[in-house]
């Protein structure tokens, strides 16, 4: 498995640029590129403990982080800007943190973290802070039994922006799966909900929501001495039917045992299953309406020192419209690749696609962009191109473009909105003159009849 402090954040725009979001030396990265020319990289923050990274709606990065003194960060990273304050403390001494994980909805905040206090290393107690805008409440989940070096829990949150939670921790002499959900309507958790046998011992658990806000649950079971990898899908999970949970768990077909780490992504209407089998990686694949899962394919053969964990920001990936990849593996070395979605076998292959991409460049030199991927532990090189100057004044001017479309569309939605509104206002006028005329009309008709009666009271007067 990748190192927990190998862990990068990327983000692709429709205009081809990389932002980059990495660890070196215990200070945050961020880095923009294109066409593998790094052209502007700042270091945020350092001495990272723990740290999460989600992008909103507005192209805005939101940033958590857990520092070694004990300081809870959050800030935001817009426009090769970055502002950020302590939300809190705690005692890093005597405190150990885990999984930091942050969720964005509009304005509010949603922050998970699983806390690990004094000597008991194995006991730990779940938070999740919440802003509502207003003020920062917390609550205390629950508490995880599990082992000291495990991931504590693995969350994701559905269209609806309900979070689904699934952790591992120790009932009786095995290690269980339990799934709860927060419901955002109702600021509730859910009670824990145990989806895996008891007989059995059971680890890496992982959830999915995908657009259709199905959940998918997948874990490793040990079974007859070897890890089987298990999955249950939750179309719109009724609480009511916990029982029928159990019997809809499957087990993904596989080539051979020791199945673990599984993870899932969508990749426009397709879902994908991918696990490893020591540093072999594997993945099924199915159509997002579709029962049937494919045959497990071979993908690469990836130790723990070249690999990363990588979580793509937002729903766009280089081709492809529409992601979602919470966590992925890549090539340490190569800011974006992503197994099950780049085609690649070895990592000389990659090498080779890199090196052919850099001799289409035939202004810039080979060894400059060589130094513009390197980041030593001591300092953060500079980038010596002339060319990054020239695609830094062209990001420039796409930005500037990019903001007066914006302020375009606003404005001509507030036209559209105004003209909406006349249009409702001539449209009430013209059905209180309509109902004025009805009035008017009728009253004439009264008007009428009442002189008429008027006349023929006159004329039996007068005939009398």
């Amino acid at each position: 498995m990748a190192n927990l402090w190998q862990h990068q954040y990327i983000h692709h725009t429709s205009s081809g640029l990389l932002y980059h979001f990495f660890l070196s030396d215990k200070t945050l990265i961020a880095c923009i590129l294109k066409d593998h020319i790094i052209y502007d990289q700042v270091a945020l923050v350092s001495n990272i403990s723990e740290y999460a990274i989600r992008l909103d709606t507005k192209g805005k990065f939101h940033i958590a982080a857990i520092l070694d003194e004990g300081q809870l960060i959050y800030g935001l990273y817009f426009d090769n800007q970055w502002e950020y304050k302590c939300l809190m403390r705690f005692d890093s001494k005597n405190t150990r943190f885990s999984n930091l994980t942050l969720f964005i909805v509009e304005d509010k905040i949603h922050i998970l973290i699983a806390l690990s206090y004094g000597p008991n290393t194995n006991l730990w107690i779940l938070k999740h802070y919440y802003w509502d805008k207003l003020n920062w409440k917390n609550h205390r989940v629950c508490e995880i039994l599990s082992e000291e070096y495990d991931m504590p829990f693995q969350a994701d949150m559905d269209t609806k922006n309900n979070i689904h939670l699934i952790y591992r921790s120790k009932l009786g002499s095995h290690y269980q799966i339990y799934y709860r959900k927060y419901q955002l309507l109702y600021h509730v958790w859910s009670l824990p909900i145990k989806i895996s046998d008891a007989s059995n011992e059971h680890a890496y658990p992982f959830i999915f929501c995908d657009c259709q806000d199905s959940v998918h649950i997948m874990w490793a079971t040990l079974f007859k001495g070897h890890y089987q990898l298990r999955y249950l899908e939750l179309n719109k999970p009724n609480f009511s039917k916990i029982n029928e949970w159990l019997n809809r768990v499957r087990e993904i077909p596989r080539l051979k045992s020791d199945c673990t780490h599984p993870s899932m992504m969508q990749v426009e209407n397709n879902l994908r299953i991918l696990w490893k089998q020591g540093d072999e990686h594997f993945m099924i694949i199915k159509d997002l309406h579709s029962p049937s899962w494919s045959r497990p394919e071979f993908l690469v053969t990836l130790d723990k020192v070249n690999s990363i964990k990588t979580t793509v920001l937002g729903s766009h990936y280089k081709d492809f419209d529409f992601v979602k990849i919470p966590i992925a593996y890549g090539y340490k070395d190569i800011p974006s690749s992503i197994l099950g979605i780049d085609k690649f076998e070895n990592h000389q292959f990659l090498e080779h696609k890199v090196s052919a991409k850099r001799d289409e460049n035939q202004e810039i030199q080979e060894e400059d962009i060589e130094e513009s991927y390197k980041i030593t532990k001591k300092e953060i090189l500079p980038t010596p191109l002339e060319a990054s100057y020239d695609l830094k004044q062209i990001f420039q001017t796409l930005e500037q473009i990019s903001l007066h479309q914006q302020e375009l569309e606003s404005m001509l939605k507030n036209l559209y909105d105004e003209n909406k509104l006349h249009y409702k206002i001539l449209l009430e006028t013209q059905s209180h003159i309509k109902t004025y005329q009805q009035k008017k009309s009728v009253f004439s008709v009264f008007k009428i009849e009442l002189w008429q009666e008027i006349r023929n009271l006159f004329k039996k007067s007068e005939s009398m």
